[in-house]
């Protein structure tokens, strides 16, 4: 058997490794294509290193798209990867986000018999509901480079997919149309399979709060000065008044001046890590008594590494947020009830 994994961030790759190890797969191309974030591509380059000896592979081989230079020489990058693919037929593709016009570019050129998505947080989510309407999605693509890509790509319905993930399947199933039990394996993030990665540098303290950041106000889906009064407002909650030690987790694409004015209201300690949350937490370089957050993922898995530990969230009020984002945040919301306690704001 042969498997391609095609992925744009480490959690992907996470999940995606995961599924082959579960497969025992033979045979491996991974594929990772860069972002305009140097601290993502910095986070995967650690985990490729650090990771991908450990699986038992009996052939892999790594590839990445890179940005570099004008547009034209990434689009001549990504060409060039999928006119190397077309040599192989592979029996899955796995895939961490079908949205992503990059990803589709590649296995709608590829030869391939099934295409399985794996997590990527709530991107899940939103791949299941609109994999049956890439043509609504698509149309509104960004930039130069994904208006060019999207031309040469015909609208297409994917009939023969699967689904391994963290998330119940009753949640995939709320959001599908088209997905059925037989065609979903749930991930049970098994810890052992990736190695403990102790900084023997870092100041290990055990926090009375540890807040996971996210990257909304990136996505465009609130506004920044919002978001930093509303992490305040939910860290003064969580302690009533009283603050202790609080760690910020900022996500890798939150700007600088962003996480300055975090650090600099609440008087916090914040942490840029080096590799993804759950690797960190499994390694013991973070830890703390209670894991806060409004949106991110990480909740539900380290719920999953370590279920003795307290998990907090809080909603976000609705006329805060761009409406086409609504239905995403209450899903997520909907998933943090089943293990974390709600603090309301």
């Amino acid at each position: 058997m042969r498997h391609l994994i095609i992925f744009e961030s480490p959690f992907q790759l996470i999940t995606s490794l995961q599924f082959i190890e579960f497969t025992a797969a033979r045979k491996v191309t991974i594929v990772f294509i860069e972002t305009k974030n140097s601290k993502n591509s910095f986070q995967v380059e650690k985990l490729v290193a650090l990771v991908l000896n450990k699986f038992h592979f009996i052939d892999y081989e790594y590839k990445v798209v890179r940005r570099e230079g004008r547009r034209v020489k990434f689009a001549f990058n990504l060409l060039r990867c999928c006119f190397y693919l077309k040599q192989f037929k592979f029996d899955d593709i796995l895939t961490g986000d079908v949205r992503s016009i990059y990803q589709r570019f590649i296995f709608q050129n590829t030869n391939f018999f099934r295409l399985v998505l794996v997590d990527d947080g709530i991107a899940l989510i939103n791949s299941i509901k609109v994999i049956d309407s890439f043509e609504c999605y698509f149309k509104h693509s960004g930039s130069k480079v994904e208006r060019f890509l999207n031309l040469l790509l015909p609208s297409i319905t994917i009939g023969n997919y699967f689904v391994f993930s963290i998330l119940p399947f009753h949640e995939l199933k709320s959001v599908s149309l088209s997905l059925v039990e037989d065609n979903y394996k749930q991930n049970f993030f098994n810890c052992s399979l990736f190695p403990v990665m102790e900084d023997e540098h870092l100041n290990k303290s055990m926090y009375d709060c540890i807040f996971i950041g996210g990257a909304i106000v990136q996505a465009g889906f609130i506004e920044e000065n919002v978001y930093i009064e509303l992490v305040c407002k939910l860290v003064e909650r969580f302690f009533c008044g009283a603050y202790k030690k609080v760690l910020y987790l900022p996500h890798r694409r939150e700007s600088l001046i962003q996480v300055s004015a975090i650090k600099n209201k609440l008087n916090c300690d914040v942490l840029h890590l080096e590799s993804p949350v759950e690797l960190e937490f499994m390694s013991k370089n973070i830890d703390g008594h209670g894991f806060v957050t409004f949106t991110s993922a990480a909740l539900f898995t380290l719920n999953k590494i370590d279920p003795s530990k307290k998990f907090y969230y809080s909603k976000i009020e609705p006329s805060l947020l761009r409406e086409d984002c609504h239905s995403s945040f209450f899903r997520m919301y909907s998933l943090f009830d089943s293990f974390s306690e709600e603090i309301k704001l």
